[in-house]
């Protein structure tokens, strides 16, 4: 292994920890996930969701990108999907004591039938395109919170998000 693949690793070895401990866990929603999709947009949870969803946002700006799709579909208007992972992202960051974005990073869906989520296969760190703008925001969250002792970052970054940075 070479000595890029040493200091990268961590974030990696991290997130791919979390996705195993995760898939081992009651996937089941639990009845205060369930229960935001009988709620009105108005209803104090998804206010919740728009002061997290806006927090993170703000505090990220000229940093990374994570929340900038989220946040301008409820720029406006309140959007269920941004929202409603908004509080996905808050449940699991809560039980596995994990930044938004360690959660963020990892791919789920929902099986509406069975009422669970599902952990899907975990993304590429390393493909030619570069790295998802959600591994940066991680590594990132991960060294702040001192969950990451190694500050340096040596996945090549998604083309896309560091030509948006520019303008910060």
């Amino acid at each position: 292994m070479n000595a890029t693949n040493v200091i990268c690793n961590e974030i990696i070895e991290k997130i791919t920890k979390l996705h195993e401990q995760i898939s081992q866990s009651d996937l089941r929603l639990p009845d205060e996930i369930t229960d935001l999709f009988t709620l009105d947009l108005s209803h104090h949870r998804f206010d919740h969701a728009v002061e997290l969803l806006n927090e993170q946002f703000e505090a990220s700006q000229g940093v990374h990108q994570l929340w900038n799709m989220g946040h301008e579909l409820c720029r406006f208007n309140r959007h269920f999907q941004s929202l409603f992972w908004m509080l996905t992202f808050e449940h699991f960051a809560n039980t596995f004591n994990v930044p938004l974005s360690w959660i963020a990073s990892l791919r789920f869906a929902i099986d509406a039938e069975k009422r669970s989520w599902i952990l899907n296969k975990m993304q590429d760190y390393d493909s030619p395109n570069g790295c998802n703008e959600s591994i940066w925001a991680a590594h990132l969250d991960g060294v702040e919170m001192g969950l990451i002792e190694n500050p340096t970052f040596s996945l090549i970054r998604a083309v896309d998000m560091e030509t948006n940075l520019e303008g910060f």
